[in-house]
């Protein structure tokens, strides 16, 4: 049995060849991506109070191999791997890379005044896409992927202060989610330094309700309908470096900024009175406004040291440490109201191939000694404040790269497939001054088929 990651990759290509790799990767992959846009808009996506704020819960945009070691990846070359984070790393793809992705999720949440615990379960798509290696020194990745999630139900109620005996009741209800189909770009533009760009079209809808009513007939009601959305370009731009150390070792370098952009929102607002549930008269609105959001700008910087094996074409281990700075106080929703805060985050995990990090178990024949063990940990600032206090998001991962061997190929046909499968345990907020405490345990699965395409066969 051969590792997941073990191949032998002849990637010479004439000018003919890649001119014709590009058409065909341009034509061929937009139709394997599509299918999935209108699933993504249509999905659950969310079931957090914090959701309410701004664009939504922000979605962690990596992949399923790198979320088992903590999300930190921006240094790390993936020769087999597509990694969201940083669009350099396309110029080190070897083969196709083919890649799906979903999570499912069970979420316990707290609050001390009044007592209250609520559990969840939450299942969602979290992205698809494929990447071609062009040439020796140009690689590009199309795919879609979730940018924001919106799910929240808040309830509150109180006495009527001109008739203690009748209760006022608000209720406030969103939902919906945010998209990202992106094109990238990695291009190696001197020995072991590659620039990449990734250019992304932001859509999608989130739907804001809110009501007030009373406990007692004989009241008005009222009711507020808010849906918003969101249209637009933005870019981001990547570099990664890798220097090579003695022992096949390696210290790598990646960076990644995104500046602050405006895109197009279209808003659609209703408010009404209603009686025993029935509308009655239309308050304001009833017509669509044009107007704008501005997402916030951030800057990456990472770093990754391992080992290559000749085996192998993925490093046999490598830890690798990642540090962002986000501006979302930067951010203005459609009304020009700053709900976010800046916000900084820490990544810091690492993997391994049992087979190819030990010497002892170089001629070991078993299973579990080619599996990618991996593990990691994080500690975020969300851009959430309650309180006065920032709400921290925490917690620990494990992972495991688990390869599927392939049968009956052709000679020179090189097929690889791995199932990958990635552990969150963590803690987001606190029950201090108020706040509210989310525990989640979260299981992503992702699969990744590697091929290697436009093989010509000669006969004698």
């Amino acid at each position: 049995m051969h590792d997941q990651n073990s191949c032998s990759l002849d990637s010479k290509a004439s000018w003919t060849t890649t001119f014709y790799n590009l058409l065909k990767g341009i034509l061929i992959i937009p139709f394997f991506i599509l299918g999935s846009t209108v699933f993504l808009q249509a999905q659950v996506s969310s079931i957090s109070p914090y959701s309410k704020l701004g664009l939504g819960e922000r979605a962690v945009p990596n992949f399923t191999r790198s979320m088992g070691f903590g999300d930190a990846s921006l240094g790390l070359p993936q020769p087999l791997n597509l990694d969201a984070s940083n669009p350099a790393s396309y110029s080190e793809l070897k083969l196709v890379a083919l890649e799906a992705g979903m999570e499912t999720g069970r979420y316990r949440q707290e609050q001390a005044e009044p007592s209250l615990t609520v559990d969840n379960n939450l299942s969602r798509f979290r992205y698809l896409s494929a990447g071609v290696p062009l040439t020796d020194w140009w690689g590009s990745a199309i795919g879609v992927q979730p940018l924001s999630f919106m799910g929240y139900r808040i309830t509150t109620s109180s006495p009527l202060p001109s008739d203690s005996s009748v209760n006022t009741i608000y209720d406030y209800q969103g939902e919906g989610n945010l998209s990202s189909f992106f094109w990238s770009h990695g291009v190696e533009v001197a020995q072991n330094l590659s620039l990449g760009i990734r250019a992304e079209f932001i859509f999608g809808s989130l739907e804001r309700n809110a009501s007030v009513d009373f406990s007692e007939r004989g009241f008005f009601d009222t009711r507020i309908e808010d849906e918003t959305t969101v249209r637009g370009l933005r870019l981001q731009y990547g570099v990664q470096y890798q220097h090579p150390l003695k022992g096949q070792r390696y210290l790598g370098v990646g960076l990644s900024y995104r500046n602050a952009t405006d895109l197009d929102a279209t808003v659609s607002r209703y408010q009404y009175t209603t009686l025993i549930g029935q509308p009655l008269d239309t308050l304001a609105g009833g017509s669509e406004q044009s107007k704008a959001i501005t997402t916030p700008g951030e800057f990456q910087i990472g770093l990754s040291y391992g080992r290559q094996h000749d085996e192998l074409v993925n490093p046999a281990w490598a830890v690798n440490l990642d540090y962002a700075y986000h501006q979302d106080g930067a951010f203005r929703d459609v009304d020009g109201n700053a709900p976010w805060t800046d916000n900084q985050s820490l990544e810091l995990g690492g993997f391994m191939v049992p087979r190819y990090t030990f010497e002892g178990l170089n001629r070991s024949k078993s299973y579990f000694s080619l599996v990618e063990y991996r593990i990691g940990g994080y500690l975020r600032e969300t851009p959430y404040t309650v309180g006065g206090q920032q709400i921290l998001d925490q917690g620990l991962t494990l992972g495991f790269g688990l390869p599927i061997r392939q049968r009956n190929m052709a000679p020179g046909e090189v097929k690889i497939t791995s199932l990958n499968v990635a552990l969150r345990a963590g803690q987001r907020g606190s029950l201090s001054q108020g706040g509210i405490q989310e525990r989640y345990l979260k299981l992503f699965l992702g699969i990744t088929f590697n091929d290697k395409w436009f093989l010509k066969y000669k006969y004698r």
